[in-house]
């Protein structure tokens, strides 16, 4: 029916050639799936612990935190309910006012003179849909317990605190600036704390 010379084909032993050819392609094919499936879990479990910025916080420093912002939000809005999104960002709501705690806008180091690592956390309040302001808790730690310092309103993105420096990121503009938002209007500053208030230096 076939030509003599497509008969190696078909043959046995050339069948088990091709077939435990394609049986360890196969195996070779489950094993990197494994490690690449287990390099994505490592890596998600990693950067659940880590801030929009890339900082990593350790979990019971991020946990601490968040309860005491999750007080604070709740102290200011009387009879409010909480709700968690993805990410294990937290709504505090009441009515049409919400506060809005992202673990993403923790930023931990050193704050004050001791050796102790400190924090701020940013807390977004809503109106509706409409962003009202910001709030920014600069945490102190001292006797191995957080607290609440300082709380400052104000439209700015913490981004790092280095050598006991804080930078944040401004808007160059006035808020009644139609480019008040753009991205290229915006500036770095560096803020130190001094006296139990934030001083910008150069």
């Amino acid at each position: 029916m076939f030509p003599n010379n497509y008969s190696f084909i078909f043959s046995a032993p050339s069948f088990v050639i091709i077939l435990s050819g394609f049986v360890n392609f196969l195996n070779m094919k489950k094993s990197s799936l494994v490690f690449f499936l287990f390099f994505l879990f490592i890596s998600c479990t990693h950067n659940d612990n880590k801030t929009g910025q890339g900082n990593t916080i350790a979990p019971a420093i991020k946990r601490k935190v968040m309860d005491i912002a999750i007080n604070y939000a709740k102290n200011k809005l009387k009879d409010s309910k909480k709700s968690v999104e993805k990410g294990g960002i937290i709504n505090i709501v009441n009515n049409q006012i919400k506060y809005v705690i992202d673990p993403s806008r923790i930023v931990v180091g050193l704050i004050d003179d001791d050796t102790n690592e400190d924090a701020i956390v940013s807390i977004s309040s809503y109106n509706g849909q409409f962003l009202t302001t910001t709030e920014h808790l600069i945490l102190i730690k001292s006797n191995g317990k957080f607290k609440i310092t300082k709380v400052i309103e104000r439209d700015m993105r913490v981004l790092k605190i280095k050598d006991r420096v804080i930078y944040v990121e401004i808007p160059k503009l006035p808020p009644d600036s139609p480019n008040y938002n753009c991205a290229i209007c915006r500036e770095v500053v560096k803020f130190k704390y001094l006296n139990g208030d934030l001083s910008k230096i150069d």
